[in-house]
């Protein structure tokens, strides 16, 4: 799908992040946006037509290793959430009102259940990554605010369900239309590669080896796993 600059999303729609924390491995965060059946103009006039409930991933976040695939950067929690403050500026999803206060279009998102659990060498009163991705941080001098996640849904069989909706979401974006669908813009080229490259399990052909770099399709999973209800905004967020 063309690229979608974030000022081109109708104020109607939810945007959402998604996040899998990864150490060895590389972590990943995607931004998303759910439709409310508004119609898209691009910069150049060109217009996308949508249904509700549409998932459109605009931008990613990927810790990995140049020229080493699967491999981490040993990014911290800190350093992942100035990174991504930092995109979500360029974006235009985080910006200042007339009036010089700090806007955050993104309010909700989902996250990798490991997340919320206890840092084990912390001590009794040890915190979660949930629990530091929440704080504030100052970037550029400023003081930002934090990113607040829920658990994704990780029970029994969700893995399963979690590949068959992406399946059943993409092919709901072949005309003619008539259910909504997942789409992935071309400014995703790391979710673009891993989804496209993700193999099959030869032993249960309905999910992936354990050690495929399957990171951001887990994100993907997480995202439209959670109910995102669209809402009406009174406000037309600034337009860079």
């Amino acid at each position: 799908m063309d690229d979608i600059p974030a000022q081109c999303i109708p104020p109607g729609y939810t945007i959402i992040r998604g996040f899998d924390w990864g150490e060895a491995s590389p972590s990943g965060m995607l931004w998303a946006a759910i439709s409310d059946g508004t119609q898209i103009t691009l910069p150049d006039g060109k217009r996308i037509s949508t249904i509700r409930g549409d998932f459109i991933i605009f931008s990613e976040l990927y810790t990995c290793q140049p020229g080493m695939l699967n491999t981490g950067t040993g990014a911290t929690i800190h350093e992942i959430k100035l990174e991504a403050i930092e995109n979500e500026i360029r974006l235009g999803l985080r910006y200042q009102d007339v009036n010089g206060k700090w806007i955050v279009v993104p309010r909700r998102g989902v996250a990798d259940d490991a997340i919320f659990v206890p840092q084990s060498n912390r001590g009794d009163a040890a915190e979660s990554q949930a629990d530091e991705f929440v704080k504030a941080v100052k970037f550029n001098g400023v003081l930002h605010r934090g990113f607040t996640f829920e658990e994704a849904d990780k029970s029994p069989g969700s893995r399963r369900r979690g590949w068959a909706m992406i399946r059943s979401r993409m092919m709901a974006t072949i005309p003619p239309r008539e259910r909504p669908g997942l789409f992935i813009t071309r400014a995703c080229p790391e979710l673009l590669r891993t989804l496209q490259s993700l193999p099959r399990d030869p032993k249960k052909p309905e999910d992936c080896p354990a050690r495929a770099e399957d990171h951001l399709p887990d994100v993907t999973r997480y995202i439209l796993g959670k109910s995102f209800e669209p809402h009406i905004s009174t406000s037309r967020r600034q337009i860079f």
